[in-house]
């Protein structure tokens, strides 16, 4: 099993053009992610059997339109879960998988 987080706190321009170039600043832009990924191995005789799952969660304020402030939360889910069976009929190799996102 593994997991991963990311976290960066930036800072993001903002720099309005004409009549309002005085009003030009910048605003947080936080981004985060968590990424978890696990695999459970099981053998039964000649069959392979695995069970693995992927968890990806992303979160980040940013603008719609580069160079506005207009901030928008965005937030990523993403879950994945795969069982597979590898076996052997004499000089076959066989290898089935279902996934689930």
């Amino acid at each position: 099993m593994t997991g991963e987080r990311n976290k960066q706190d930036l800072l993001d321009p903002v720099l309005p053009g004409g009549l309002f170039t005085g009003l030009a600043g910048s605003f947080n832009s936080p981004f985060r992610e968590t990424e978890l990924d696990g695999r459970l191995d099981y053998q039964i005789s000649r069959f392979k059997i695995f069970y693995r799952f992927v968890f990806d969660q992303s979160k980040s304020v940013l603008p719609y339109i580069p160079n506005s402030f207009q901030p928008f939360s965005s937030m990523n889910h993403a879950r994945d879960h795969v069982v597979g069976v590898d076996f052997n009929t004499g000089s076959f190799t066989h290898s089935i998988r279902f996934g689930y996102t």
